[in-house]
């Protein structure tokens, strides 16, 4: 209703023409038809909507339907596509199957640390504060995203970087479905989550987690070489993480984007960075940012490749 869905015939031009000129479609897997469908049953209802009512809204199974769907259509003109913050059981059941069938090599996938860490009894608790699309889901929803990620269908991490404030969450007193999205400032935490769960876990090595935090992130959007690799004629992009390095826990106060507070909190990590630096100049040093702002845009030079 919010008209964030294209139809199945705008999807497929779209698929289309992304095929026609060599570059990569980011999808957000949902069906927001029956979405919406769903929670206008919620806010029908004769209660009062409950923090629940948003996992109701988005299960999972839209998720898969949505793949399914759009999976679909990039295998019949020949699409690169991308899916987007894995986040079910389903959803990683449908992307193993659009996976192996021919053409299924284009078909990428990535997922975020709190689809593998956090449940949704943070929505229980806290209500608007944990929501974020799709909802976070239940511990053998976080158990499937892991194996797809160890297995390989999911190709890398990335942040969903939201930053939002309590006052913005909260604005109102809302109920879970009228509360903004998002809140989860993931660009500081995605490194030392990532090491906390992969590392320090035992779940996989250093090796594994250069290539999902970096490595296939450069390589998907195009920019690899140039970056996602050490090797002359590479920026000089280094990030420093002492391996013996102390635990850190994870609070707001520890962070440097404009939110008050961290889904994450109660957390901590080893994996926080001592020094940043970047094209070759020191940018982080004793986690206080030393560098000046002169970003830059990063055209894309390659196809989007995994291999």
């Amino acid at each position: 209703k919010r008209g964030l869905q294209l139809d199945d015939a705008g999807l497929f031009r779209l698929l289309r023409a992304t095929a026609a000129h060599g570059v990569t479609a980011l999808v957000h897997p949902e069906n927001g038809v029956i979405a919406d469908l769903l929670e206008g049953e919620e806010r029908a209802g004769p209660g009062p909507i409950d923090d629940g009512a948003f996992l109701r809204t988005a299960p999972g199974i839209l998720e898969a339907e949505g793949m399914y769907r759009s999976g679909t259509f990039a295998r019949m003109v020949g699409a690169t596509l991308l899916f987007v913050h894995l986040s079910s059981k389903e959803a990683a059941a449908a992307l193993r199957h659009l996976r192996a069938l021919p053409g299924g090599e284009r078909i990428l996938c990535e997922t975020q640390p709190h689809y593998l860490s956090l449940t949704n009894r943070e929505v229980l608790e806290r209500g608007a504060l944990a929501k974020v699309g799709p909802p976070l889901r239940e511990p053998d929803d976080v158990e499937a995203v892991w194996a797809a990620l160890l297995d390989g269908h999911v190709g890398h991490l990335a942040s969903d970087h939201t930053a939002r404030s309590i006052a913005m969450k909260l604005e109102g007193d809302p109920n879970i479905l009228d509360a903004a999205y998002g809140g989860f400032s993931g660009t500081e935490l995605l490194l030392p989550l990532a090491f906390r769960f992969g590392i320090e876990e035992g779940r996989f090595d250093i090796v594994t987690l250069a290539r999902l935090v970096s490595t296939t992130a450069a390589k998907v959007y195009g920019i690899h070489p140039r970056k996602g690799t050490i090797r002359p004629g590479s920026d000089a992009d280094l990030v420093l993480v002492p391996l013996d390095g102390p635990s850190v826990d994870i609070t707001p106060e520890r962070l440097h984007g404009m939110s008050d507070y961290t889904v994450f909190r109660g957390m901590s990590s080893r994996g926080f960075p001592s020094h940043v630096v970047r094209r070759g100049r020191l940018v982080v040093a004793d986690n206080e940012v030393v560098g000046t702002a002169d970003a830059r845009y990063l055209s894309r030079t390659s196809p989007a490749a995994t291999d």
